[in-house]
């Protein structure tokens, strides 16, 4: 029997993986507020991607926390 996730989301996003990726974003900066500034910036600005699960599974606490900082 494998360890499941607690928590999932209606896309069916592996929390495992996206809880790597910020810890692997983290060991480069440790600020998480700074470094979700420049992702956004990067992908709602500069790139206009429309692919942002990665970083919304992964930071999306960081995000909404910033959003209301900055309100």
């Amino acid at each position: 029997m494998g360890i499941e996730p607690i928590e999932s989301n209606s896309t069916g996003d592996n929390i495992y993986v996206y809880k790597d990726i910020r810890n692997k974003i983290l060991e480069v900066n440790k600020d998480a507020a700074y470094v979700v500034d420049v992702l956004v910036e990067y992908l709602y600005k500069n790139k206009m991607s429309s692919f942002k699960t990665t970083l919304w599974s992964s930071f999306g606490d960081v995000i909404v926390n910033n959003f209301k900082k900055y309100r």
